[in-house]
């Protein structure tokens, strides 16, 4: 332990107590933007996503988490999240990521089928008929919204409708007991929850 690296903060910033959120994404471009959109002074977030090999199975999705940790010290109140969706990949693979999670190597994020039905909450319930797909959902954005693109998402416009994801999102996965969701839904919600309550307790502290 002695002899790993400070974590990554820019403690000349006032950040020396800020919260340190690692979020591992099998994306590698919405997911790091939406992330990136949580960054405050108090609280740090670093993103380790897919590179330019792609590599985003979910094995290397919590190997980057893995790497971090061998080369970081991290706190007591840190928190690794690996972010990963259900459709590419299916139960056997997801199910071997989950008891790793829950064994409490790090909190996992699935959203089914993938990060797109996350983002749909934020804008309405599902409602379309059928089962959403990811062909479905980014169509489905992209009549809401006017224009989508995948690979330059505008994640600010989601920002205002964070808590209705959330609300939207608890809702599908109650009562809240299983690792992922068992039909269309998002556990994404449980990391964006943490990030603004960190958010809220670094700005207001108990006294």
């Amino acid at each position: 332990m002695s002899g790993r690296i400070k974590r990554p903060l820019n403690r000349a910033i006032n950040v020396r107590d800020a919260s340190l959120f690692v979020i591992a994404t099998e994306g590698a471009k919405t997911e790091p933007a939406y992330f990136e959109a949580f960054k405050s002074p108090r609280v740090h977030v670093e993103i380790l996503a897919t590179s330019v090999d792609n590599r985003s199975a979910p094995k290397h999705v919590v190997e980057r988490l893995r790497a971090f940790q061998r080369k970081f010290q991290l706190g007591a109140g840190d928190e690794l999240w690996a972010v990963i969706d259900f459709d590419r990949w299916g139960e056997a693979q997801i199910s071997e990521i989950a008891a790793e999670a829950a064994a409490g190597a790090f909190a996992l994020a699935v959203s089914r089928p993938c990060f797109e039905f996350w983002l749909w909450l934020h804008v309405d319930d599902w409602t379309l008929a059928g089962r959403p797909t990811a062909d479905s959902l980014e169509s489905a954005l992209r009549t809401r919204l006017g224009t989508w693109q995948k690979a330059r998402p505008d994640v600010a416009r989601f920002m205002g409708g964070v808590e209705d994801a959330i609300r939207r999102a608890a809702a599908l996965d109650a009562p809240g007991t299983d690792r992922w969701p068992q039909a269309a839904g998002s556990h994404v919600y449980k990391l964006v929850r943490s990030l603004r309550r960190r958010a809220l307790v670094a700005t207001h502290p108990a006294t």
